[in-house]
């Protein structure tokens, strides 16, 4: 009984402090000093609930707005990157089918003008990093005619001749290469109406040309003097470009004339070549 009593009194107290709360509030809200205290206690809530809520939510928020942000722009540009390599690769390809088309044209109206000699069109299929200036392997063999020693020709002039010959493919050996020896019957075009004979020796890869010695040193030969196949063997044909002379020396201890001659293709740039020989 002795506790409902102190009870009744505790909640009396309250409910008189609830109401005296109440009427106080109700007395000075139209106060001045009341709106200033409830702006003041207003701001500060605001701010402590900026501070310790909104701007740690606020952050993580735009964190992960950046972070998806910055992955989906990761992604376009390996996309975009992507797609570049695949365009730079497809107008590699149409580069080099365009060369190569020029090449066979070419080619093609160099076979027209030779209508007295035995013409293949064959394509380079394979030439190794390790003998790149000694031989290509060409796709033409004994089942299209191809046959021994036969010279080997670009568009531009003699690239070397064959050196084996198997059933669907042929080796050819050029005329940069530093294996055993790679001679052949030459002239020089002295004029319109005069020719003198000539050997082809060697190639010099630092300088880039030919060692070739002239067989008559009675004829005066000149610089710019263009240098072609003689024909004088079985199967190579004549006139086919060789190079240009650029330099004339005597040598001393044969009393004949070495002339150093550049090259009229090069070696480095074909994909195509034409198999020639005299017909029968």
């Amino acid at each position: 009984m002795i506790k409902k009593t102190k009870l009744n009194k505790f909640l009396k107290i309250v409910f008189i402090m609830v109401v005296g709360i109440t009427i106080f509030f109700q007395v000075i809200k139209p106060t001045s000093f009341y709106q200033q205290a409830d702006l003041y206690f207003y701001t500060a809530f605001s701010r402590i609930k900026y501070m310790v809520i909104d701007n740690p939510i606020n952050v993580v928020k735009n964190s992960v707005n950046d972070f998806v942000s910055l992955n989906s722009t990761y992604q376009e540009n390996k996309k975009l990157r992507e797609n570049m390599v695949e365009a730079q690769r497809l107008i590699d390809l149409l580069a080099e089918s365009r060369r190569d088309n020029l090449e066979l044209k070419q080619l093609l109206n160099l076979r027209e003008t030779m209508t007295q000699n035995h013409e293949i069109v064959a394509r380079v299929i394979n030439r190794s990093a390790q003998s790149f200036n000694e031989s290509v392997l060409i796709d033409v063999g004994e089942n299209a005619g191809i046959q021994l020693h036969m010279a080997v020709i670009t568009p531009q002039g003699l690239v070397g001749q064959i050196s084996r010959v198997d059933e669907d493919s042929s080796v050819v050996k050029l005329l940069s290469s530093q294996t055993g020896l790679n001679q052949f019957a030459l002239k020089v075009v002295v004029d319109e109406s005069t020719t003198v004979e000539a050997l082809l020796e060697s190639y010099n890869p630092q300088t880039n040309s030919y060692s070739v010695r002239l067989l008559d040193s009675t004829v005066a030969v000149s610089i710019g003097s263009k240098v072609i196949t003689s024909g004088l063997g079985k199967i190579i044909p004549s006139g086919i470009s060789v190079g240009q002379i650029t330099e004339i020396s005597q040598s001393s201890a044969s009393f004949s004339v070495i002339l150093k001659v550049k090259p009229s293709v090069n070696f480095s740039d074909f994909n195509y070549v034409m198999v020639v020989s005299k017909d029968d």
